[in-house]
């Protein structure tokens, strides 16, 4: 499991290479539900399960949860394939410059 330190330091990391302040805020985001997440998730093994309408509200905030990282995670992987595409260029121009 990713701990949430661990998550901080890469949202930071981030920050510092891509200037997307929606996305980092994003980031930030995702790490605060990344610890809801973990926590509420004990919901459906320790007891609550009995109390239909109080596991329908955390299931529905949950998916929600999921929702966001799932975006938040779809654009981070886009902002990674364009570095990688853009590397790919830097490294076959400098190819073609060499003698």
């Amino acid at each position: 499991m990713i701990q949430r330190e661990i998550l901080i330091a890469c949202a930071g990391v981030f920050s510092k290479i891509n200037s997307d302040t929606a996305l980092q805020d994003g980031l930030r985001k995702i790490t605060k539900d990344r610890n809801e997440v973990a926590h509420r998730s004990l919901l459906f093994t320790i007891g609550e399960l009995k109390d239909k309408a109080r596991m329908s509200e955390a299931t529905l905030k949950m998916k929600g949860i999921v929702e966001r990282a799932t975006d938040i995670h779809n654009r981070v992987l886009d902002v990674r394939y364009e570095f990688l595409r853009s590397l790919s260029k830097v490294k076959r121009s400098q190819g073609k410059a060499r003698p």
